[in-house]
């Protein structure tokens, strides 16, 4: 019984600090940096619009949105979407998305991958050609009108021929 009580306090003094419990299976997979970039060259042809967020960013509780509004214009999925969040608590991150699910994959930088990008705002998008180069970066909210132009103009460039 006294062996039992020692981890019972650490447990219940992790939970009133506020620790995080480790995530449980189906959670948010974490992604390294260049497990990211893999994702991010493997397209198998299809252009990505990739967004880093957190989950204590109140723009991208909204911005969220007007990619859902995006993705509604392509029923037929031309691009493949992910998001990336930049949150250092993995609990943090499946509680946001258990109560607002996104309608695209998401997954959770590690803390290597988040100090790399320190610095970069939230919400940033970052619209890639299917052969993994960078098309264009949007630091912050836009418009929505602009991201679709954009999206737009990523999809006519991808489908022309190349020399």
């Amino acid at each position: 019984m006294r062996l039992l009580r020692l981890p019972c306090c650490l447990l219940l003094l992790a939970l009133l600090c506020g620790a995080a419990l480790p995530a449980r299976a189906g959670s948010v997979p974490t992604v390294s940096s260049r497990q990211l970039q893999e994702r991010i060259h493997d397209r198998s042809g299809r252009p990505l619009v990739l967004v880093y967020w957190a989950s204590w960013c109140g723009p991208c509780r909204h911005y969220k949105e007007k990619l859902a509004a995006l993705l509604a214009q392509y029923p037929d999925r031309p691009f493949d979407m992910l998001a990336v969040a930049l949150d250092t608590d993995a609990q943090r991150v499946e509680t946001f998305l258990a109560q607002h699910p996104l309608p695209y994959p998401a997954v959770l930088a590690d803390p290597a991958l988040v100090a790399a990008l320190a610095g970069t705002p939230v919400p940033t998008t970052v619209l890639y050609q299917s052969d993994g180069s960078e098309a264009r970066r949007f630091p912050g909210d836009v418009v929505q009108e602009r991201l679709n132009h954009f999206v737009r103009r990523l999809l006519e460039q991808d489908a022309a021929p190349r020399p």
